[in-house]
């Protein structure tokens, strides 16, 4: 039995992120993967939003050198337990799913 020998990646650096998002998106939806995508503009909404939830035009969104420092936190998060949880938590998700479903008829 042969085997066939793994693609190259493509190279995506030339993709804008928005692209690549929106494709990803697109596949969550199609129930292919699941994804967290945060941009700056997430963030500045987030973050600088009013009681009420609105954001004013000159909400300030985080830099180039800002986005790695968040992304490293982001890192340590996942380092320090973050990423266990959120599998456990699918897993009881999946886990519920499967047992939704059991004695229904397809």
């Amino acid at each position: 039995m042969s085997t066939q020998p793994t693609p190259t990646p493509p190279d995506l650096s030339a993709v804008p992120i928005d692209v690549l998002a929106r494709e990803i998106y697109r596949r969550q939806n199609q129930s292919e993967c699941v994804a967290l995508i945060v941009t700056p503009s997430d963030l500045s909404e987030f973050w600088e939003c009013d009681d009420a939830g609105a954001t004013h035009p000159g909400s300030e969104e985080p830099n180039r050198e800002e986005m790695r420092a968040i992304r490293k936190a982001f890192e340590v998060w996942q380092d320090v337990g973050g990423f266990s949880e959120i599998m456990n938590i699918c897993r009881d998700a999946w886990n519920d799913a499967k047992a939704d479903g059991k004695g229904e008829s397809e």
